[in-house]
């Protein structure tokens, strides 16, 4: 399937579920995150056979995908808790993007856990 199919059914998609506002909205939300941390290597997706780590756990494993700050902002909106005096502990961490998400909030300390040593290893 060549980029531009995928592309276009991507974008198809979002007009259809989102409208228009909410798909350029998003785009452009996403293509700030891309421009902010650029030099870190977030988003390519990983598949489970590219990943090292221990065989066992890999076989429970899926592919990378960076986590969407939209989705991670709305989880916490809708909580009444004072986080800000809490540790978040993401298990499955991959290259640690939600990390940065839960230190841009506030939390007070932030621990990332992860298997495979090549999403670990954010260059």
């Amino acid at each position: 399937m060549n980029i531009f199919y995928k592309i276009f059914n991507k974008v198809r998609r979002s007009l259809k579920g989102r409208g228009i506002i909410n798909s350029i909205l998003l785009i452009t939300r996403r293509y700030l995150q891309r421009l902010k941390f650029r030099k870190f290597d977030f988003f390519e997706l990983v598949e489970t056979h590219e990943m090292d780590g221990p065989e066992e756990v890999k076989l429970h494993a899926t592919k990378y995908e960076a986590s969407k700050p939209m989705f991670f902002k709305k989880m916490f909106d809708n909580l009444n808790w004072p986080y800000q005096d809490s540790t978040f502990i993401d298990f499955g961490c991959g290259k640690g993007l939600s990390l940065v998400f839960a230190s841009e909030m506030g939390f007070k300390k932030m621990i990332g856990v992860e298997f495979a040593p090549v999403l670990a290893t954010n260059q």
